[in-house]
């Protein structure tokens, strides 16, 4: 099916009246229980502008409320993208009104350690875990160590990562080490 054809045939699914964005319809519910499911391994293509990333933050959200000792590392193509997903992963938790309310602050008082590359809950439990609650990778910055119980590469391969086999080999390498 081309890229185009499999758009439209999203958006026709997705868009309910004059509403747009995301929802627990067609496609977004069928993404929403793969990352929910028991799988180990999962593995999701959608066209772009699917809230993929979307659904995969709310995750991460719902991963941590259920087991605030969760260990995210989460991998981008470029340190420019894996920053703006943890922004806004960090601004819905410092934020949402209604997940305070059940969950209580995420953003530990007086500590450091809540910025782009990292940062560990107030709700963890297990203070001898060394790395943090959600850690951020890309293909262009140097990872070494990480410790995780979540591992996720969210749009890793791009245009500009498939075009050469060279432009392929460090997404390949990059799972290898």
């Amino acid at each position: 099916i081309r890229y185009d054809e499999a758009k439209k045939q999203y958006v026709a699914e997705v868009k309910e009246g004059e509403e747009w964005g995301l929802s627990y319809q067609g496609p977004h519910k069928e993404m929403a229980e793969l990352l929910d499911g028991p799988d180990l391994f999962k593995h999701m293509e959608a066209p772009r502008l699917s809230y993929k990333t979307t659904l995969i933050i709310a995750w991460c959200i719902r991963l941590m409320c259920k087991d605030p000792n969760v260990r995210i590392f989460y991998a981008m193509a470029t340190a420019g993208e894996a920053k703006k997903t943890s922004d806004t992963l960090r601004w819905i938790l410092e934020s949402n009104e209604k997940l305070t309310a059940l969950w209580g602050e995420f953003k530990p008082k007086g500590k450091k350690g809540w910025n782009q590359s990292g940062f560990v809950i107030a709700q963890r439990t297990d203070q001898t875990l060394r790395d943090p609650t959600f850690q951020i990778g890309a293909l262009d910055m140097e990872r070494t160590g990480v410790h995780c119980t979540v591992l996720i590469g969210d749009d890793l391969v791009t245009p500009e990562t498939v075009k050469t086999p060279l432009g392929i080999a460090p997404v390949e390498s990059y799972w290898k080490t």
